[in-house]
């Protein structure tokens, strides 16, 4: 009798679980709907702001008007990276929520100002292929998922607020996510850099992998590029979205990498070197 009664608290368990999944799924597709219609109007996508979209006026917060220096970044599709605040050639209108629904109000936050998910307990945070769109930063870190998305992605990390480092249905978690598809980048960028150590009978070698999108083929004026020179070692694999570099000193970290195309022209943005992190649990999703 006890072994039945624990199935069966562990089945209402699940189930509450899923119900509450399928509440912030909805939730999140809602943000997605809006992501869209900004799009529509725009050809951007935006981060989610809680905005006074006004021109004119004042607000107890500065962060929340348009006319004091809030606003809110902008993503080209075909890009992936942050543009600058995108108030200064368009007003608006931006995805805002005001109202009942909490928002993030410490200096520390995400994003302050930014609307939270319907339990007020997680950011919403805005993934592009190259990362985690960053507010205050205006730029494009590894936080959380890393670039492991190969498309653009509005997530949260549920009811518990937590970072749970997953996002299938097989691992416990509640983290949320839903894709906006059908978007490519189509410039030549950089999505991260990270080195690998490595050990083969005793004698150290480090491997260097740069990811990122139309890397091109190792070809003509190809090259990786550490701190603006072109690297001593030698490409062990190149392909249009990575690229491994194999050395037999250690690379150091925080040198600046680039990649030179075949053609000559520098990609994308230029990455500071990393130790790499163990791969996420990302496995029933399409990665490049």
């Amino acid at each position: 009798m006890r072994l039945i009664a624990t199935v069966l608290f562990i089945s209402a368990v699940s189930a509450a679980h899923a119900e509450e999944k399928s509440l912030y799924l909805t939730d999140l597709l809602t943000v997605k709907s809006q992501m869209e219609t900004y799009y529509i109007d725009s050809s951007r996508f935006t981060t989610i702001e809680n905005l006074d979209d006004t021109e004119t006026g004042t607000v107890a917060r500065p962060w929340q008007a348009i006319n004091q220096g809030g606003g809110a970044l902008t993503v080209i599709p075909s890009e992936g990276f942050a543009r600058v605040q995108f108030q200064t050639i368009w007003f608006g209108p931006y995805i805002s929520w005001n109202g009942a629904r909490d928002y993030e109000t410490a200096a520390g936050d995400y994003d302050e100002g930014a609307p939270l998910d319907l339990n007020g307990t997680s950011s919403i945070y805005f993934y592009t292929p190259l990362g985690l769109l960053e507010p205050k930063t205006r730029d494009i870190s590894l936080r959380y998922y890393g670039d492991d998305f190969s498309s653009y992605y509005i997530v949260t990390h549920g009811a518990n607020g937590v970072f749970d480092g997953n996002l299938t249905r097989a691992v416990p978690g509640d983290d949320v996510a839903v894709e906006i598809p059908g978007f490519t980048i189509t410039v030549p960028v950089i999505s991260s850099v990270k080195r690998n150590s490595q050990s083969t009978k005793g004698v150290a070698g480090w491997t260097v992998t740069v990811r990122g999108y139309n890397l091109g083929t190792n070809t003509g004026s190809a090259a990786v590029l550490i701190d603006g020179s072109p690297a001593s070692g030698s490409v062990s694999s190149w392909t249009t979205n990575t690229v491994e570099f194999s050395s037999a000193s250690e690379p150091a970290l925080g040198a600046s990498i680039s990649i030179r195309l075949a053609s000559g022209a520098i990609a994308s943005r230029s990455l500071p070197l990393v130790d790499a992190n163990a791969p996420s649990a990302i496995v029933d999703w399409s990665l490049f």
